[in-house]
C-alpha cells in the first residue's frame, strides 16, 4: 500500500465490486458491533469509509516523507478512538 510503485499497477476496473475481502472486512465490523468493540451508533459502512479514509491518510503521510511504521501507528490510534464505544 505505501508503495508508490505498487500504485501504478493497479487495475481500477471492477474497483467498485463487491470482492470477499470487502464482505470479511463488513463481517469484521459486524463481529466488532457484537462483541461491544464498536460503538453500536455508528453503522458499518460509516466505520469502512473511515478505515479507508485513515488508509489514504497514512499513504499520504509516507508520500511526504513520513515514517510508514508511524503513520501506522498513527492510523490505527486513530480508528479504534473513532469507533470504540
Amino acid at each position: 500500500m505505501f508503495e508508490e510503485s505498487l500504485a501504478a499497477t493497479w487495475q481500477w476496473e471492477g474497483w467498485e465490486e463487491e470482492t470477499i475481502a470487502s464482505r470479511e472486512l463488513a463481517r469484521l465490523v459486524d463481529r466488532g458491533h457484537a462483541e461491544g468493540a464498536f460503538d453500536t451508533s455508528i453503522d458499518q459502512d460509516w466505520i469502512i469509509q473511515v478505515l479507508w479514509s485513515l488508509l489514504y491518510l497514512a499513504w499520504q503521510r509516507t508520500r511526504e516523507g513520513g515514517a510508514k511504521n508511524e503513520a501506522l501507528t498513527l492510523c490505527l490510534r486513530t480508528l479504534r478512538k473513532a469507533v470504540s464505544p
